[in-house]
């Protein structure tokens, strides 16, 4: 039974433990599900009572908003907090998921130190509790004309006032027939835009860095104790795609795009468990009997002879691979490292003082 529970956060069932009168005969999809059980067994008494720690990054979806957005914007937003995740994932940071309809209390916000929007539509309620939050001191991310619409689609200026912009000017369409938007350059930055692009008026913000012909860019204003970032592109959209696709990988990510964001998410503190690898995905999960990390190789694949684990606030005496076995840990400040190979997976367990 408590495998049975751990199992379904990995695949759907697990296959064998269905009622239906049927099973599968694929050996290699029955050796995957086995190599999962034997890891999950390995650290099953941390992984049961495990989990990870409170992210310091929010990413806002629109629960109404998106019902707008599909008829006439497609599925451009949604898709681009997506890709804004998988960025966030390949700089080691983690995210939550916060819905713009039932945001906690002004004191619940106050957990996450970024804030990511991408969204058309912002109820009132929302656009206040948000602008709030950032005059206490959060940093809020946006892009592409994020907030002229309030939550039934009306014209609004509350947070286009907000980001001290006058006007922006977005083309949406849904017809696949449609010419894509012409991409734009940042020189400066050696990025070329993927998607929509807006003609921004800028305000009172001010303008950070601008495209080779001319408009903003990036803009940013600073709002009490906090700050307000507006991208006038889509750096999610401009990330993922153009990535080549490789044994179900997606490889060569935009690596200018990945550095540039992580500038502005620097109020989020250095991840917790990170790699010397934006390829391979870290997540540190710590339970009653210990911490876990556990490490997932985005490289369709290759072995890695060679990776740099760095785990901050995490006192431990010893770490333990499935794979390797026991690990040489050092320890810095507050942090403690391990080098390791890495083939598709591994988990490594930290004993605790």
């Amino acid at each position: 039974g408590a495998g049975a529970r751990s199992m379904s956060f990995y695949e759907y069932g697990p296959r064998y433990a269905a009622t239906e009168n049927w099973y599968d005969t694929d050996r290699k999809k029955l050796q995957a599900i086995g190599e999962i059980c034997h890891a999950i067994g390995w650290a099953e008494d941390i992984l049961l009572t495990g989990k990870p720690r409170p992210a310091p990054i929010a990413i806002m979806y629109a629960r109404n908003g998106d019902l707008w957005d599909l008829l006439d914007a497609g599925m451009v937003y949604s898709n681009e907090r997506r890709n804004f995740h998988h960025l966030l994932r390949s700089l080691h940071q983690r995210a939550d998921f916060i819905s713009d309809q039932y945001l906690p209390d002004a004191a619940g916000l106050d957990r996450f130190k970024v804030i990511v929007m991408a969204q058309r539509c912002i109820p009132e309620t929302a656009a206040d509790a948000i602008l709030a939050w950032v005059e206490r001191g959060g940093t809020l991310l946006a892009s592409v004309s994020c907030g002229q619409l309030d939550g039934l689609a009306r014209p609004s200026s509350k947070m286009l006032s907000a980001f001290g912009i006058k006007a922006v000017d977005v083309p949406h369409t849904t017809d696949r027939r449609a010419k894509p938007a012409e991409p734009k350059t940042i020189a400066a930055l050696n990025i070329k835009t993927m998607g929509l692009v807006a003609n921004v008026k800028p305000g009172e913000a001010t303008k950070v860095v601008s495209f080779d012909d001319g408009p903003p860019a990036v803009l940013t204003r600073s709002n009490g104790k906090g700050k307000l970032v507006y991208f006038a592109f889509l750096p999610g959209h401009t990330f993922h795609v153009g990535a080549r696709f490789e044994n179900n990988m997606l490889l060569e990510m935009n690596e200018a795009v990945r550095s540039y964001v992580g500038q502005w998410i620097a109020p989020a503190g250095l991840p917790e468990c990170a790699v010397d690898n934006p390829d391979v995905s870290a997540r540190l999960i710590t339970g009653k009997a210990g911490s876990v990390v556990v490490l997932v190789n985005c490289t369709a694949g290759d072995v890695l002879e060679k990776i740099t684990v760095t785990v901050r606030g995490i006192d431990a005496t010893a770490a333990e691979s499935l794979e390797q076995g026991p690990l040489a840990i050092s320890r810095e400040n507050e942090c403690i490292r391990f080098v390791c190979k890495l083939g598709l997976k591994d988990i490594v367990k930290l004993t605790m003082r």
